[in-house]
């Protein structure tokens, strides 16, 4: 079976435009299987031209070339799956539920909002805070302190001490393990770990969201090195196995 790697939607914007070190991409189908997720079309809904439908087209064409109908969805009360399905079909039922997508935008920039005043009222240095590794951020001492505060009072945020033990409970399921998710990176957010400028909400949201589908490939790689941090340290606290690599690391995997 072909390891399995969900591109960052950067990494398909770049080769779609061409850009010559992106242009081998199709050249790694033999040894890998590529795959995208819903938020891919999320981000082609707010393409913004004046000939958008021949962009969105065009988009949509390119994602069925590089990852071959590749997709990861969600079942219904189940968990995110490995599908084989027109880019045109996931397109049209994220249009569908295109009211969600813009809910969950403007809630994003309140949340954010929110973010930047608990920054402040923990007294979280920033500079501090990014400082640390990747796989060490959730267990300094301020951020453990934080989390222990949050658990008293805030009875919906318990996840965040999930113990590992527990963690398969949350990663087999697409709504657990997008709250998980979402929640981690919303600590992150708060503590002032490679922060987010506020506009950025609708970019992070994205990130967050590409996140949770990437959970279930073998390796995730994106060119966004502050989110590829905020990833890395997620998934490791979380205890998801897929590892964050970016683009240049990709080009040098053994592939023999």
């Amino acid at each position: 079976m072909k390891t399995k790697i969900y591109l960052d939607y950067n990494i398909f914007v770049n080769y779609l435009k061409g850009i010559e070190t992106y242009n081998n991409l199709d050249d790694f189908k033999n040894h890998y299987s590529f795959f995208y997720g819903p938020p891919y079309l999320e981000e082609v809904v707010n393409i913004n031209l004046t000939h958008k439908q021949k962009e969105i087209d065009r988009y949509i064409t390119g994602m069925n070339k590089l990852f071959e109908k590749n997709v990861f969805l969600p079942v219904l009360d189940g968990d995110i799956i490995a599908y084989k399905k027109d880019a045109n079909e996931v397109y049209n039922n994220v249009v569908g539920n295109l009211e969600a997508t813009e809910l969950a935008e403007s809630i994003e920039y309140h949340q954010m909002s929110a973010f930047k005043e608990m920054q402040k009222e923990f007294s979280f240095d920033s500079a501090v805070m990014s400082n640390e590794l990747p796989n060490q951020i959730f267990y300094h001492s301020k951020v453990q302190s934080y989390l222990d505060y949050i658990n008293i009072h805030a009875i919906d945020f318990l996840i965040y001490r999930l113990p590992m033990e527990n963690a398969y409970f949350y990663l087999s399921s697409h709504r657990k393990t997008e709250r998980l998710i979402s929640t981690l990176f919303n600590v992150l957010e708060s503590i002032g770990y490679r922060g987010e400028k506020m506009k950025k909400t609708v970019s992070r949201l994205h990130d967050v969201s590409h996140a949770i589908y990437a959970s279930k490939a073998d390796i995730f790689v994106t060119a966004d090195a502050r989110f590829a941090a905020k990833c890395e340290a997620v998934y490791d606290y979380a205890g998801v196995p897929t590892k964050v690599i970016s683009y240049e690391e990709f080009l040098h995997l053994d592939i023999r």
